[in-house]
């Protein structure tokens, strides 16, 4: 008996997830290709130029540099202003658990790099370094196409274009036959009415 087969869309797609894994963003890892018929003519997934740094180690040396290194600045001042409080009559042992409480405070306190990259801050500080380092899985994709090409790719992306990429999708509408997505990006629905605008087909699938 024949077994079924995933579609080619689903197929596609789990392509793309595995491809995903290539990005070393750390907010947002995607993934694009270009389709002739049934056969694979472009990959492309987001990340920086190469021989420059990786996102995950920018902000890893970031953090350090700038969040970590102060909260043991302040962690060290404080710890040592408990001390001076300390008068010469006090109990050693009082001392020392003093100072075990206040240790345990500010580490409790400080913010750990998993949870410094929920903050609005660093989202705020990555969308404008990406903005500037990072190159989108559609433009890495599209970088190996011609516009002249005559043939009419399918488009398949994780995340709805961008407003950038949508753009330049736009200047390739005369080889994409439709732009085809899995998730809609936050901040993707003016794009998907730019292409709407200039007549480029997009769909989403589950």
């Amino acid at each position: 008996m024949e077994q079924k087969r995933p579609s080619w869309h689903e197929t596609f797609m789990s392509m793309l997830d595995v491809l995903k894994n290539r990005s070393q963003c750390i907010k947002y890892k995607t993934a694009a290709m270009l389709i002739n018929g049934n056969q694979i003519a472009a990959i492309g997934y987001n990340g920086t130029a190469s021989h420059s740094i990786e996102c995950c180690n920018y902000w890893e040396n970031y953090y350090k540099i700038n969040i970590d290194n102060k909260q043991d600045s302040q962690m060290t001042s404080q710890e040592n202003k408990q001390d001076s409080k300390q008068s010469e009559s006090d109990i050693q042992t009082t001392s020392q658990q003093n100072n075990q409480e206040n240790k345990q405070d500010s580490k409790q306190s400080s913010t750990t790099y998993a949870n410094w990259l929920l903050t609005d801050d660093f989202k705020t500080l990555h969308r404008e370094w990406s903005k500037i380092n990072e190159i989108h899985a559609e433009s890495n994709a599209l970088s190996y196409v011609s516009k002249h090409d005559n043939v009419k790719y399918k488009l398949y992306t994780l995340y709805s274009p961008c407003d950038s990429c949508a753009k330049e999708i736009v200047k390739y509408k005369n080889i994409i036959d439709i732009v085809i997505y899995k998730h809609v990006y936050p901040r993707g629905v003016d794009a998907l009415r730019y292409l709407k605008k200039h007549e480029v087909n997009y769909m989403q699938i589950e």
